[in-house]
């Protein structure tokens, strides 16, 4: 049984069709069964609403969240993949936070550019036991899609920090030097 997305979850998701509007938008997405499953066992308050096709209705149509089911032509509208699995979340983007230095180690990428890149860096840093990572700006979105798909939902279980560059970030511990 299909039903219509509400107007505010349609206007976010018109606006992540652009590369202007995913940057601008408070929002990203999480596409695929492994990804989805990951955000909704990690993070599900941060979940705005899942959306999902016919075929994939049985698995996910009875989640605790705002869930829509739409026609494969209109979620293919909306999704950033070319071969989609009929599952997608709108999700709110974490508030940048700051360096907790939970960890002996810190991970830094500084100006990576390409989105599977950080992804899969994020996924090798969290499956060694990172919970932080810091990027500079200028680095790619780690919340980019591609990034996302790479990294398998690690994004959801780690601390990421942004600084403005590696100066600004040796001067918040002078004591390392």
């Amino acid at each position: 049984m299909k039903n219509e997305i509400p107007k505010r979850f349609s206007r976010e998701l018109n606006k992540l069709t652009t590369r202007q509007g995913r940057r601008k938008s408070e929002y990203f997405l999480c596409e695929g069964k492994r990804c989805c499953s990951e955000a909704l066992e990690t993070c599900v308050d941060d979940v705005e609403v899942l959306l999902y096709t016919e075929l994939t209705a049985p698995i996910y149509k009875e989640r605790d969240c705002k869930a829509f089911e739409l026609s494969d032509k209109e979620f293919l509208r909306y999704a950033q993949t070319e071969n989609p699995q009929g599952v997608m979340l709108l999700m709110k983007k974490p508030a940048v936070s700051s360096i907790k230095l939970r960890d002996d180690y810190l991970l830094v990428l500084d100006g990576l550019s390409e989105p599977g890149n950080v992804g899969t860096i994020l996924r090798t840093a969290q499956a060694v036991g990172l919970t932080e990572v810091v990027l500079t700006r200028g680095s790619v979105d780690p919340y980019n899609a591609k990034a996302i798909r790479a990294g398998m939902g690690a994004q959801f279980k780690m601390n990421i920090c942004i600084v403005e560059d590696l100066a600004n970030l040796a001067s918040l511990f002078p004591e390392r030097k």
